[in-house]
């Protein structure tokens, strides 16, 4: 499941300026979000290795050759609390009995977490702006047909595969969303919960 929230243009990251290193992470042993120059990497991580080998072989042997690793700015990883207002570009939540959308009440006893607000935020502009859902069904080599069906102006039939919660109204084709994240949709299926309807939102 994805578990973060992407809060700034990806694109600013490719821009960064890597110097003379062949990556840039938050530490030599923190590599969960990096900045690659494949020239310089391509023989010291190579993609046998990638497919067989452990996180931590990989970066113990990139420590071996000094100068390879380059700091990244926090900015573009805070997990949780390390979440800055206005500054982060990437918010992870790692607990998962504090993650705000709540997708197994049936397993955890869900938490407060001070930066759930932020998620909420983003949930509500979704749904406000009928959001279109993505399933895991949807093959993507066909994004071009499921976009064509997807601006077609006749009312799609509801469907449901696997006991999806997912429903879909009669009505004009901009009505046609319930208005809802799939998340939300399995959450009031499963307990009724949701996010707040209104608050402070968290920049």
């Amino acid at each position: 499941m994805l578990t973060r929230c992407i809060l700034g243009d990806p694109g600013e990251l490719f821009d960064v300026d890597l110097g003379e290193h062949g990556f840039l992470a938050l530490s030599d042993e923190d590599t969960s979000v990096m900045l690659i120059d494949c020239a310089r990497m391509a023989s010291v991580w190579t993609l046998a290795q990638a497919q067989r080998q452990r996180r931590s072989f990989m970066e113990a042997k990139a420590r071996k050759k000094t100068g390879l690793y380059g700091p990244l700015e926090r900015m573009w990883h805070a997990r949780d609390t390390e979440y800055v207002p206005h500054q982060s570009k990437l918010l992870h939540y790692t607990a998962i009995h504090m993650q705000p959308w709540q997708p197994t009440p049936h397993r955890y006893v869900y938490q407060h977490n001070p930066v759930g607000e932020v998620w909420c935020a983003l949930e509500r502009a979704a749904n406000a702006a009928a959001y279109q859902v993505s399933l895991p069904r949807t093959p993507a080599n066909n994004t071009k047909r499921y976009a064509r069906r997807s601006v077609r102006p006749a009312n799609p039939r509801p469907r449901r595969r696997n006991s999806e919660p997912v429903s879909i109204s009669r009505g004009p084709s901009s009505k046609t969303f319930p208005g809802m994240t799939l998340f939300r949709c399995r959450r009031q299926a499963v307990s009724g919960s949701r996010c707040p309807k209104s608050s402070q939102p968290m920049s």
